[in-house]
């Protein structure tokens, strides 16, 4: 005899599924994609590895004009063109443009395009130089606090203001 249960998969066993598969497939992304993600966390070890690798060059490059030049005075090692800008805008006060006379390439060979925006060597130190325009600025900037890679800032002077007779930017 036949019996007359047939069996199969009931809609509501089919829904239930799809629903858990949705949850797992939420959290999966939420790994992936999160502020504190897989991507997110590639991404600054990304980034903390390049600074890093700068930063050793730097110290080479240091190291080498030490050497050649006989004398410790690091302060004519001067390079960047966020450090230009800087100096043309009255940010950084203590060197003048004459005194950024090397190349970043000359420095760190192989730097890479976007890091020429963040990247400078201020008397003999690689530094962050950092502007509000640059993507994932505030990141970049706690990342380099991490690595005690010293930040410049360089948000540009837009206005002057007159606050109570006296002078504001």
């Amino acid at each position: 005899m036949k019996s007359s249960k047939e069996k199969g998969i009931t809609l509501i066993a089919l829904i239930i599924t799809i629903i858990v598969l949705l949850i797992l497939a939420g959290i999966g992304i939420g790994m992936i994609m999160g502020e504190d993600g897989l991507l997110a966390k590639a991404e600054e070890a990304k980034f903390k590895n390049n600074m890093g690798e700068y930063r050793e060059k730097v110290n080479l490059y240091v190291s080498w004009r030490i050497m050649e030049d006989m004398t410790t005075d690091t302060y004519p090692i001067n390079s960047g063109e966020p450090l230009k800008n800087a100096i043309e805008q009255g940010i950084i006060l203590d060197i003048e443009e004459n005194d950024v006379t090397i190349s970043i390439n000359d420095i760190i060979e192989n730097i890479k395009k976007e890091a020429k925006d963040y990247v400078v060597v201020y008397k003999g130190e690689i530094c962050y130089a950092s502007n509000p325009k640059i993507p994932n600025n505030k990141k970049q900037e706690q990342w380099c606090k991490e690595l005690g890679i010293k930040i410049l800032e360089m948000e540009e002077l837009e206005s002057i203001e007159i606050r109570n007779g006296d002078y504001d930017w």
